[in-house]
């Protein structure tokens, strides 16, 4: 639902579609299976230098910057701050927002320490504190998240592309 969702925005299409790391059903797979080891990655190790989740962290941020610097270059667009906290709900939003409706069992608690998770994380890869969608409260982080899913998913969605349907058509083979 994350990526589908995200792909749904034009800018950040417009960047994984410069890149060619997703033009095929085999490049998507990698793209997207690699994305899920470094996301483990992120899970199973300490978030601290030398473990494999920081050595993880760094390669994300390096192809993000080598992506937005060719993207530039052509005129494609940028990956902007605007993006990357659209693309970490597609990481974490649906999970916060619809837990229930996903079967997701968790105390307050537990949410919380998920949220606060993903802001590191974010904050790691370059996700400054005002567009990161996970905040110091569980309030604050829903509004944002709720905000997020209305005024730019949910519009992004109802009027999608030819590039959408082919690049989705990949991500979901």
């Amino acid at each position: 639902l994350g990526l589908l969702s995200i792909l749904a925005i034009p800018s950040i299409l417009n960047v994984l579609i410069h890149t060619k790391k997703s033009s095929s059903k085999a490049t998507a797979y990698r793209r997207y299976i690699k994305t899920v080891y470094h996301t483990l990655a992120w899970f199973r190790n300490d978030l601290k230098p030398e473990t494999n989740a920081w050595k993880s962290i760094e390669m994300v941020r390096k192809m993000h910057s080598h992506a937005n610097q060719s993207s530039k270059a052509s005129s494609v667009g940028m990956i902007s701050q605007r993006d990357m906290c659209l693309t970490q709900f597609g990481f974490v939003g649906f999970t916060v927002l619809f837990k229930n409706e996903l079967g997701i069992v968790s105390t307050d608690e537990e949410m919380g320490n998920f949220c606060h998770f993903w802001r590191v994380v974010g904050h790691l890869l370059g996700l400054r504190d005002e567009y990161n969608l996970c905040c110091d409260t569980m309030d604050e982080t829903l509004a944002r998240m709720e905000f997020v899913r209305k005024e730019f998913l949910l519009p992004g969605l109802s009027e999608t592309s030819k590039d959408f349907e082919e690049m989705t058509s990949f991500a979901v083979s």
